[in-house]
């Protein structure tokens, strides 16, 4: 693969059992009324593991869109700006993370 995998191997295959994550999402209006996405992430840290949990949305103006939270950190907080106001914040709506999210 050209890069170290190591964490994953450890994670995945010598550590048992799956993360319970809780995910809360917020979306505010900021100082120069641009719309933000705020997420935060928290796992406990005995038995934390390396997750990406797609959150998908749909903006004001029609399109949906969607934002990549790569927790590698127990306790973790993004900031994505947006272009509009987002709204029916989904998180992994398919159920693709091995983790429970609450």
């Amino acid at each position: 693969m050209g890069f170290d995998m190591d964490w994953f191997f450890d994670q995945w295959l010598l550590e048992p059992g799956a993360p319970e994550v809780k995910v809360e999402t917020k979306v505010r209006k900021a100082e120069n009324d641009a719309w933000v996405l705020e997420c935060r992430t928290t796992q406990k840290a005995n038995g934390f593991k390396k997750l990406a949990i797609l959150v998908v949305f749909d903006l004001d103006g029609g399109e949906k869109a969607f934002r990549l939270l790569v927790q590698d950190q127990p306790v973790q907080s993004f900031h994505f700006p947006l272009p509009d106001r987002a709204r029916n914040v989904k998180v992994d709506p398919s159920g693709d993370v091995l983790a429970t999210l609450r």
